[in-house]
């Protein structure tokens, strides 16, 4: 991907930001699951990425659940992408911050929940090869339980196309 040449004179026309593109998404509503470690997407978080090209992404999610069900999660990606070693970061248990590193965009990754509403910050680099397509934030409980594990309104994924 080229990107456009520098403005030395005039007005920056919609023209000049071609390659320089901010895609986002945020909830409409809390999306609540229980009783199930599958996998599923996000009703909300996803968003269409173009091929051949590079992203930065960036999560900031609330997530509440109980202790005996947690949360985990990971990404769909268009065939032939890779996101890999992308990273997230939790206030899990108001005193207790998790961390972690995945290998593959298809590496789930969990945290402890403690029933009150936690921030979920997750962020990587998503690099498309010759396929479009979306990539999705797929979660569940990290163990089946009756009580709900929830995606809060608001949560957004960003992403920032930077080659």
């Amino acid at each position: 991907m080229s990107y456009p040449p520098a403005v030395s004179v005039g007005p920056l026309r919609a023209t000049d930001l071609d390659g320089y593109r901010h895609l986002g998404v945020y909830k409409a509503s809390d999306t609540s699951r229980s009783s199930t470690t599958s996998l599923t997407a996000d009703p909300h978080l996803t968003l269409a990425v173009a091929a051949s090209a590079v992203y930065l992404v960036t999560l900031a999610l609330t997530v509440a659940g109980d202790a005996a069900g947690d949360f985990k999660f990971d990404f769909t990606v268009p065939t032939g992408a890779t996101m890999s070693k992308y990273r997230y970061l939790a206030n899990a248990t108001g005193t207790t911050s998790e961390f972690g590193t995945l290998a593959l965009a298809s590496t789930a990754g969990s945290i402890s929940c403690d029933g009150a509403d936690r921030p979920l910050m997750i962020w990587g680099t998503l690099i498309t090869t010759t396929n479009t397509g979306n990539i999705t934030l797929r979660w569940a409980q990290n163990t089946s339980n009756a009580i709900g594990t929830v995606i809060r309104t608001a949560s957004s994924m960003l992403l920032v196309r930077i080659g």
